[in-house]
């Protein structure tokens, strides 16, 4: 969540959209909540350095059937369930 940098409100993400995937870096619209101001301001955010590495245990068997189609492969984004 970002904060208005005018007023110090919550602010609402609008759209964003990646400039370049290799390095991750996103730039987001946002609006202002409080309906006094309501401006709107853009963000550049980028993944400066990955902390840990995530090392998967394949020997422990997932039960996929247990999670919702949304979940599998690449389309993720899809509403279906």
């Amino acid at each position: 969540m970002y904060r208005c940098p005018k007023c110090g409100a919550s602010a609402r993400t609008r759209n964003s959209e990646y400039l370049d995937k290799k390095v991750c870096i996103q730039r987001a619209y946002h609006q202002c909540n409080n309906l006094y101001c309501g401006i709107t301001f853009r963000t550049l955010t980028e993944v400066d350095a990955i902390i840990t590495e995530s090392k998967p245990n394949f020997s422990i068997p997932i039960p996929t059937k247990t999670f919702p189609k949304n979940h599998y492969g690449d389309n993720q984004i899809e509403l279906a369930l």
